[in-house]
């Protein structure tokens, strides 16, 4: 590891909470009406075990719900969701979702970061409410976040990512000198020298559900090494779920399957951002210790990059706790 490589740790206490409930839904057609919608809370009863409680630091951030926003961009339509966008005095950030994710992911985490940030999160193509191009790939999906910055107004942002989100952010900061000033990656994997790319896992057409409850029960993260706290387990399958005429499916596009791309190493010193904080779950099951130090170390031998690790964190940390996540973007983005 080259001696430029500046690392530390910030150490980041972790608990997972295990009660919650999720409020602040306004569509009629709420996945789970009788459970989270403040609106219908009078309307239907259920019992303890499908209303768990909801700390109040989680209902307060998912009662602040994003604008949904969309835009036309390379013949496609793009879906956004900002916070407070109207406070133009401060400094803006974009959040940048993973791999068959959801700019919802950031719902949690967002509206604590409003009183000194103005915050966006995305949705890439073919996933969310995003529509999918005609090829979506590892580069198109880096232009999505030079896109979304275009349309936010955006000539040198910050941005954060997670696992799949970090790499495209950190592939964006390569393509365009200065778009990125400040780039954040939690716990994203990037191809070592001799790897073969990863893929996604294949794809059929979007599971159909009978109804929300069933698409819960049959949830499951990737990598599943950690229990998501319920409550905001079902405020990603709540916001993740599109009604159809004959059930509810996915939001994300069928078939779609991108790999990650082999050009690790140029990504990593081609990167323009002039500070990277790289976040590695403390436990995470995707990205090594010895892995997390190498993607620094490559990093820094062109900009400042650093090493923090999230003690106890999977790679799912910023849904096992979001209070935390939110505390250590927080001390980052003050930096």
């Amino acid at each position: 590891m080259p001696s430029s490589a500046r690392m530390m740790r910030t150490k980041v206490l972790v608990h997972s909470s295990r009660n919650g409930r999720r409020s602040g839904a306004t569509s009629r057609d709420h996945p789970f009406p009788a459970r989270l919608s403040p609106r219908n809370r009078n309307m239907h009863e259920s019992n303890d075990i499908d209303r768990p409680a909801v700390p109040a630091w989680f209902s307060a951030a998912v009662q602040q719900p994003g604008q949904s926003v969309f835009y036309r961009t390379r013949g496609q339509r793009r879906h956004l969701l900002t916070w407070n966008w109207q406070d133009v005095e401060k400094p803006a950030v974009l959040l940048v979702h993973g791999y068959l994710a959801h700019a919802n992911w950031w719902a949690p985490i967002a509206p604590q970061l409003t009183d000194r940030w103005r915050v966006a999160a995305m949705d890439l193509s073919g996933m969310g409410d995003s529509e999918a191009g005609p090829d979506v790939s590892p580069l198109s999906l880096a232009l999505d976040v030079l896109d979304a910055l275009d349309f936010l107004k955006l000539p040198s942002a910050t941005v954060v990512g997670h696992s799949y989100g970090g790499s495209r952010a950190l592939r964006a900061s390569g393509l365009r000198r200065g778009a990125i000033h400040h780039l954040v990656m939690l716990d994203s994997y990037v191809n070592a020298p001799g790897e073969m790319p990863r893929q996604g896992p294949p794809l059929g057409e979007s599971k159909l559900y009978a109804n929300p409850q069933e698409a819960l029960a049959r949830y499951r993260f990737r990598p599943s090494d950690v229990e998501i706290p319920v409550f905001v387990k079902r405020h990603v399958v709540e916001t993740g779920l599109r009604r159809h005429a004959d059930g509810w499916r996915w939001k994300f596009t069928s078939g779609l399957r991108v790999s990650e791309e082999i050009l690790g190493v140029e990504m990593l010193r081609g990167t323009h951002a002039r500070r990277v904080d790289y976040v590695r779950g403390g436990s995470s099951s995707l990205v090594s210790e010895q892995c997390a130090r190498w993607i620094v170390a490559e990093m820094a031998h062109k900009t400042d990059a650093r090493l923090h690790e999230f003690p106890g964190g999977h790679h799912h940390f910023l849904l096992q706790d979001p209070q935390q996540t939110a505390r250590l973007l927080r001390g980052l983005l003050s930096r």
